[in-house]
């Protein structure tokens, strides 16, 4: 036998171990023929076995989703290549345009891996005596195809391109596209209900997959059948094939396999559950329920308790164990995915079976669980960056290396799992029992090694932590006072999305294709956000949606007891633009930042704050419905009736906070409450309160030095005009204008006190600067300053990308400059990813303001680490920056004829917050007296569309 035939013998044998799940086989078997392939003499032979074993080795890579190493070696296929090859290199060229593709679909290039795809098929068509294996790469195409298509449910197309696979496979007898295909058809028809034809299709798949030897491909297929075999409601079928799926899976090691049958057995389980009990549990008013209960008193037949029992000790470690193994993917696209396709069922089942099963302390440890966060890190392909990022694992990675980490095609940033957590004094880690359990069943450490607490020492006032979560079930939501759990509950998706739905409304936005002058006229004449009645009914629909009676009674009576809680939330991905502070809490018109100082939890911190609690249970749980009322038991104002109409002119919270003196009264700004019932005097005009000291209240001491404050103010952005997209945020600032004189009087003060530095000496100079890039950047912050303030544009990331490390700060950086970004014209943003790869070179000061379009919406993502993650990751304890869009004063006077300057103004009282001793109670103060100004003057001007966006987070 020649040694060529022997050598194509050893790559098919590797590709068979490849199918097997035999990878580290599969590794030896590919490498043991790289030598005699360099030993052969040069020629079409030696070049033909060369791509086979590039080919060999792109699919391994691609079978263990090392989706980088991939893409390396199928473009090192391509360009080995001529564009136009000969007729016997087309079968390599379309191959590697084919396996290209699924490559970029996984990494989130879908128009690029249609493109590729598109061009594969050109390549297979234009063959004048295509082989049986050119037949059937074809096949593998058209299938790569219809999948793209499903995802995005265009399935008349799905289904053309799968027949088409369908027929050319089974025409020459490829029976892993055959599989493929008929697979594919399976699942096409399951998502449009057709289940006999679902199955039909699916137990073809699994008999041509067996039979090729695709033996984990199968057992995938057995896992949908099963599945289908719930939803019949056919245990005996259901039971069958979960049993045949968990022995392959098994004896393979697939513990993520292992680990998804296991919620689809909770799954079975709950389905079991009489409907009636189901919705009992469901729709149940949790006030009377408290963690002590026993979890099965409220079930009445003994069936259900014991369906319930096994549905949670299935569930709960799966969910555990699949929500891990999402950190096996590097990039957030890809976590996204794998979260919504397989992690979030799971989540799903979980949070289902403690419901049902009346759990109140395990519905809380799972809301703790969820919400969260691992460490993030920033992994890099060998020649990402074109200079060495420190700290990072990936950076000057070899191929080997990068291999390992599984990376993507560029650049990304991984998260570690989750650490171990402690739930309170004296109770233990959240979920400890489940993880052990899970460690067990499917053999692996889920956890960081580090141990923290979910709560922190207690100050001199109370600090209130609101957690919510998103699931299928409803957002849910738990609360602690001082470290002790409190309560929890769960908000209705109907309720949520009406709530949710009329805040949008009167939201700006910045997506592509609007029509921003009439959508930006429109909320400026007519937004609920600009009309006073308007307002406070979202005001009510929000607090009926997220505040539960326990606590809001339990906020009025520290109210009433002359103290101010600091209340701070850490929101979930659907409730990251709430506005918290608007919230009624009073059918009189009392908002929570008017009873308490409120702040969000900084992204990827531990929220916990406070003492032990006697019993260290969750005391009260809530639910739908009836949780909005007057202090006197009256409901919520009446759609349509005025809010002045509403309110009684004495009486209710908001009376007593009139008569007491200890908050604002409408149109006043002169005083604001000290949180003990006095008042201390604010600083007049748009500045805010300046002057604020509230004793014991969070925040970082903030003492004046020499060049202690950073300052970018609106940076030109080179390639950028003034008048464009990324121009001048606040116009051309001139000493003669009015409209400035308050900001450039501010930033004289600091000026002569030396705190800032002045380019030449001249005010003007620290606006639309040219040299404020990333160097620039680095080297004043590694002068050791107390503050950094931001004013200019900001580019908020995608969330259906799944990657908050998206978001981007425009400097005045040119395109030359190394970084993670894309560049954008002549510029490169300074982006999230940026900042997290390198904080040594950019550490923050302990208070930094983001002031740009949507740059405090990290909470929109599962890994919360966007902007205001990355400088709090770099070192900052207190962030201010925006839930939505900023309305520019040109926009604002030009659209609505809003007099004043109300963003600059804002601007001041951030840095004047900022620049108090006490940062979160100036800013509460800043944003009372602008809601006592909305209640006097009900301008657009004074409205919460303006200033309510403006959020600051803590880490303590």
């Amino acid at each position: 036998m020649r040694i060529s035939d022997t050598i194509r013998r050893q790559i098919h044998t590797g590709i068979e171990f490849q199918m097997a799940g035999r990878w580290k086989e599969a590794e030896r078997t590919l490498r043991s023929v790289e030598r005699p392939i360099r030993a052969l003499p040069a020629g079409s032979e030696r070049t033909h076995l060369e791509l086979a074993l590039l080919e060999a080795r792109a699919t391994l890579h691609m079978y263990r989703q090392e989706w980088a190493a991939a893409e390396e070696r199928l473009r090192e296929m391509l360009r080995q290549l001529a564009a136009e090859p000969d007729e016997s290199m087309k079968q390599w060229q379309g191959s590697a345009l084919t396996n290209l593709s699924s490559v970029c679909a996984q990494s989130g290039r879908d128009l690029e891996a249609a493109e590729l795809s598109q061009r594969a098929v050109a390549v297979f068509e234009s063959m004048t005596a295509p082989r049986p294996e050119d037949v059937e790469m074809l096949a593998t195409t058209r299938n790569n195809l219809a999948a793209q298509a499903a995802r995005e449910s265009r399935f008349d197309d799905a289904k053309m391109h799968a027949n088409h696979a369908l027929m050319a496979a089974t025409g020459q007898g490829s029976m892993l596209p055959e599989g493929q295909a008929l697979r594919l058809l399976g699942t096409i028809a399951s998502l449009e209900d057709d289940l006999p034809a679902a199955a039909d299709y699916l137990g073809r798949a699994q008999d041509v997959l067996t039979r090729f030897g695709a033996h984990l491909e199968s057992a995938q297929v057995g896992l949908v059948l099963a599945r289908l075999a719930a939803q019949r409601g056919d245990g005996r079928e259901f039971a069958a094939h979960m049993e045949e799926v968990r022995e392959a899976f098994r004896s393979r090691g697939e513990l993520r396999a292992i680990a998804e049958i296991d919620y689809m057995q909770a799954e079975f389980l709950l389905a079991w559950v009489p409907e009636e009990h189901d919705r009992a549990a469901l729709n149940l008013d949790w006030s009377g329920v408290d963690a002590d209960t026993d979890p099965y008193t409220l079930s009445q037949d003994h069936q259900n308790d014991l369906l319930l029992g096994g549905a949670v000790d299935y569930a709960i470690p799966a969910a555990l164990a699949l929500d891990a193994m999402r950190t096996q993917f590097p990039s957030g696209y890809q976590r996204e995915r794998f979260v919504t396709q397989v992690a979030d069922p799971a989540r799903d089942a979980a949070f289902r079976a403690a419901l049902q099963s009346s759990n109140g302390m395990a519905t809380f440890a799972l809301i703790e669980w969820q919400a969260a966060s691992g460490t993030p890190t920033v992994v890099l392909p060998a020649g990402a960056a074109a200079r060495p990022v420190e700290g990072t694992a990936g950076a000057g990675a070899s191929a080997d290396e990068a291999v390992e980490l599984m990376l993507p095609s560029g650049p990304a940033v991984a998260v570690e799992p989750v650490p171990r957590m402690l739930l309170a004094p004296g109770q233990g880690e959240v979920l400890g029992e489940e993880y052990a359990t899970a460690r067990t069943r499917y053999g692996q450490e889920l956890r960081s090694p580090e141990l923290v607490q979910r709560w922190a020492e207690p100050g001199d006032r109370p600090t209130v932590v609101l957690t919510y979560v998103d699931t299928g079930h409803g957002t849910f939501c738990n609360w602690r006072v001082d470290g002790a759990p409190g309560g929890v509950g769960r908000v209705a998706h109907e309720e949520m999305e009406r709530a949710l739905g009329r805040l949008a409304q009167g939201l700006p936005s910045v997506a592509a294709g609007v029509d921003k002058v009439a959508t930006y006229t429109d909320l400026l004449t007519s937004g609920p956000l600009v009309d006073y009645a308007a307002e406070w009914e979202v005001a009510v629909g929000l607090a009926e949606a997220f505040l539960a009676t326990p606590l809001v009674d339990q906020l009025a009576a520290y109210h009433e007891a002359g103290v101010r809680p600091h209340v701070r939330v850490q929101p979930s991905p659907r409730t990251a633009a709430v506005p918290w502070e608007l919230l009624a809490v009073d059918t009189t018109d009392v908002r929570l930042v008017e009873i308490a100082d409120v702040t969000v939890v900084a992204p990827g911190h531990v929220p916990g704050a406070g003492i032990d609690a006697a019993d260290g249970g969750a005391r009260s749980v809530w639910s739908g419905g009836g949780r909005f009322r007057g202090r006197d038991g009256a409901g919520a104002t009446a759609s349509g009736a005025s809010a002045a109409d509403a309110r009684p002119p004495r009486g209710g919270l908001l009376g007593r906070l009139r008569r007491s003196g200890a908050g604002p009264v409408p149109g006043g700004a002169g005083q604001v409450s000290d949180g003990a019932g006095g008042a201390v005097p604010v600083a007049g005009g748009g500045a805010g309160a300046a002057e604020v000291a509230a004793a014991g209240a969070p925040g970082v001491a903030a003492t004046s030095s020499t060049a202690d404050t950073v300052m970018a103010l609106d940076p030109r952005i080179p390639g950028w005009p003034a008048a464009s997209a990324l121009g001048s945020v606040l116009g051309r600032v001139t000493p003669g204008n009015a409209r400035y004189a308050g900001l450039l009087e501010r930033l004289d003060s600091y000026a002569r006190a030396g705190r800032v530095d002045v380019p030449g000496g001249d005010l003007t100079g620290l606006f639309r600067r040219t040299d404020a890039d990333r160097d620039w950047l680095a080297a004043a912050l590694q002068a050791g300053p107390k503050r950094f303030v931001y004013v200019g544009h900001v580019s908020a990331a995608a969330t259906e990308r799944g990657q908050a490390d998206d978001s981007q700060l425009h400097l005045s950086c040119t395109v030359d400059v190394p970084g993670l970004a894309e560049p954008m014209r002549e510029h490169r943003p300074l982006s999230a990813r940026d900042l997290l790869a390198d904080p040594q070179r950019w550490p923050m000061p302990p208070r930094v303001a983001l002031i740009g379009c949507e740059s405090g919406a990290d909470a929109r993502f599962r890994d919360p680490y966007g902007l205001v993650g990355a400088v709090v990751r770099a070192g900052a304890t207190l962030v201010t920056g925006t839930r939505w869009p900023l309305l520019t004063e040109h926009a604002l006077s030009s659209l609505a004829d809003v007099a004043g300057n109300p963003i600059t103004d804002a601007v001041l009282a951030v840095d004047a917050a900022h620049d108090a001793p006490d940062a979160v109670a100036a800013f509460s103060a800043w944003q009372r007296e602008r809601l006592a100004a909305w209640r006097s003057s009900r301008a657009v001007a004074d409205s919460p569309l303006l200033w309510a966006g403006l959020v600051t987070f803590t880490t303590a």
